[in-house]
C-alpha cells in the first residue's frame, strides 16, 4: 500500500518541521506562541523512546475524529467517512485520534481553555465498544493505547503551532490566530491525557485483558 501522506503521524518528522518554523518565524509570532513552544519542548521527551516499529502494520483511517463517523438517525455509528487519509499505520493512530474528539466536548480551536475536558466515562464506554469485538490487538498495542491518547492531540497541536509560525500556509483559518488557538486547545487536552494515563491504563487492562 502506498502512503497517501508520507510521515503523516511521524512525531519526529513533525518536530523537525516545528524547529524549522521556529527558526524562521517572526518575533511577534514567537512571543504570542511562547507558552505553546515551551509545552512542545517539555513534552517531546515523552515520545523519545516510543517505538512503534514493532507494532503490527494495519490499514488505518488516520483521521478518526468524531465528525468523520457517519451516524444513523438513531445515533448508531455506521461507518467512517472522508477516506482520503487511508493508508498503512498503527492502530494507535486511529484509537488516539478518536478518543481526543469523543471524550472532549470542546471545539478543536476553543478559546476558553477551562471548558476543555476529558470525560473518563466516555473513554470507558469507547473501550467497552472495542472490547465487544474480536480481540485483534497484540499485548504491545494494548499497553501503548494510553500514550496514543497523548500522542495524537500533541501531533495535531504541533502541526497547528508550526502552521501559525509559518503564517498559516496549510490549515484554512478565518482569523490570524486561529491556528494558535487550535494548538493551545489541543495542548490543553494533551495535558489532560497525560494526567489520566494511569486511569486509562487501569480501564484498558480491565476491559481488554
Amino acid at each position: 500500500m502506498t502512503d497517501t501522506l508520507p510521515k503523516f503521524h511521524n512525531v519526529n518528522y513533525r518536530y523537525k518541521q516545528f524547529k524549522c518554523a521556529f527558526k524562521n518565524a517572526n518575533p511577534e509570532n514567537l512571543e504570542d506562541a511562547k507558552l505553546a513552544i515551551h509545552f512542545v519542548e517539555k513534552n517531546i521527551l515523552l515520545f523519545k523512546h516510543l517505538n512503534l516499529n514493532k507494532l503490527p502494520v494495519r490499514v488505518c483511517h488516520n483521521d478518526t475524529k468524531l465528525n468523520n463517523i457517519l451516524f444513523s438517525k438513531t445515533n448508531k455509528a455506521l461507518c467512517l467517512i472522508d477516506l482520503d487519509t487511508i493508508m498503512k499505520g498503527t492502530f494507535l493512530y486511529d484509537f488516539g485520534d478518536a478518543v481526543r474528539t469523543i471524550v472532549n466536548s470542546a471545539a478543536e480551536d476553543e478559546k476558553d481553555l477551562t471548558i476543555i475536558n476529558f470525560n473518563i466515562d466516555l473513554f470507558e464506554a469507547f473501550v467497552d465498544g472495542l472490547a465487544v469485538n474480536e480481540d485483534f490487538l497484540i499485548q504491545n498495542e494494548k499497553e501503548l493505547l494510553p500514550i496514543s491518547v497523548v500522542l495524537m492531540p500533541f501531533l495535531h497541536g504541533i502541526r497547528a503551532l508550526t502552521d501559525y509560525l509559518e503564517n498559516n500556509k496549510y490549515y484554512k483559518v478565518t482569523y490570524k490566530s486561529q491556528n494558535l488557538d487550535r494548538c493551545f486547545s489541543l495542548f490543553t487536552f494533551t495535558q489532560l491525557a497525560i494526567n489520566n494515563q494511569e486511569l486509562m491504563k487501569q480501564i484498558i487492562f480491565k476491559k481488554l485483558n
